[in-house]
């Protein structure tokens, strides 16, 4: 009887302690950084419908009639992580962000589902309003996924709208499975989600403010840096993913937490056969190296790029690396004259 009572109450402090840490983790387990200066202002921004009848917060700039990149955020974050991406490419080509539904500025999901398929079809929307040229598809985390489950529902768009895949700190399957590290951080993540409403989570975590929104304090930004960025993670990034994760809604990210862990779109990234370019971060907690792996010998044509000391929002820790490696891949699958733009800047 004594050790029937003694393993409830250890099943329940670990519950407990579970649940604390998993509303500190993924509050800012989730993706990082650049500088918040870095306003998301520049270009159009359009508000497009997905099937569903959600409303979709999209911005484009740089040349109307360039090859576009466009570029999908991951889980809790925004379009905002693409400032510096933006920046860097949009002399060249047509650079064009979404929020997902439940992000950012777009409404949440109007029938309430937060499926792979139904971000897929977020993204397969925006393909749909920006044909012409034809466009480098860039998924981020949740967004790789979302990139995955868009072209397995749509694989005519293969070829044909988009010319390029890159996938980056993301993965195709198995994101619970086993015991590593990655597992961990998710499992982590979506236990936090179940207990962040709560009154003792909402203190621990740092109050709310007057709006009822989560202040956040040291701690959520020291978690932040030990499983959404790598060691030598830059202060910029780190402040970044922990105000978007903070801005974020829990409901949005409990739902597609629990999409991520159930998914399995191997069959669609079989589909692509277009070449694609796979991004890890080599100290990526949350989604580690070995889900990239994986990606590249699934794609029928795949090149791998792991970032050294990068965890898991490459674009944020290293944001010149990254739009580099974005403009490189885009001009060789565009066959876009190095150095030179396709046509004038607007």
């Amino acid at each position: 009887m004594r050790r029937s009572l003694l393993g409830a109450a250890a099943l329940t402090v670990g519950a407990v302690g579970g649940a604390v840490l998993g509303y500190l983790a993924e509050r800012t387990v989730i993706d990082p950084a650049l500088d918040s200066s870095t306003d998301g202002d520049d270009g159009d921004l359009v508000t497009l419908t997905s099937p569903d009848g959600t409303p979709l917060a999209t911005r484009m700039s740089g040349p109307a009639k360039a090859p576009r990149i466009v570029l999908v955020h991951g889980l809790s974050l925004s379009q905002e992580i693409w400032a510096a991406q933006r920046r860097a490419l949009d002399a060249s080509f047509r650079v064009v962000t979404v929020d997902l539904r439940g992000h950012g500025d777009s409404g949440d999901a109007a029938s309430g589902d937060y499926s792979a398929a139904a971000i897929g079809s977020d993204v397969t929307t925006v393909l749909d309003a920006v044909r012409g040229p034809r466009c480098i598809l860039v998924g981020h985390s949740m967004g790789g996924m979302a990139v995955l489950a868009g072209l397995g529902e749509r694989p005519e768009l293969i070829g044909e709208q988009v010319a390029g895949v890159v996938l980056m700190n993301t993965a195709a399957s198995a994101i619970l499975a086993g015991l590593g590290g990655g597992s961990l951080a998710a499992g982590i993540a979506f236990v936090r989600e179940r207990a962040r409403s709560s009154p003792v989570g909402r203190m621990i975590y740092g109050g709310l403010d007057e709006e009822g929104n989560p202040r956040g304090n040291d701690l959520a930004t020291i978690v932040t840096r030990m499983l959404g960025v790598g060691p030598d993670g830059r202060e910029d990034a780190v402040e970044v993913v922990r105000r978007l994760v903070l801005d974020s809604r829990p409901h949005v990210a409990g739902e597609l937490w629990r999409t991520a862990g159930t998914v399995d779109l191997l069959d669609s990234a079989r589909q692509i056969t277009v070449p694609s370019l796979v991004v890890a971060g080599a100290r990526d907690r949350v989604l580690p190296p070995s889900h990239s792996r994986r990606l590249v010998t699934t794609l029928p044509d795949a090149e791998l790029l792991t970032l050294a000391d990068v965890g898991h929002v490459a674009m944020l820790e290293r944001p010149e690396d990254v739009s580099l490696s974005l403009e490189a891949f885009a001009r060789r699958a565009l066959d876009v004259p190095a150095g030179r733009p396709r046509t004038s800047p607007h």
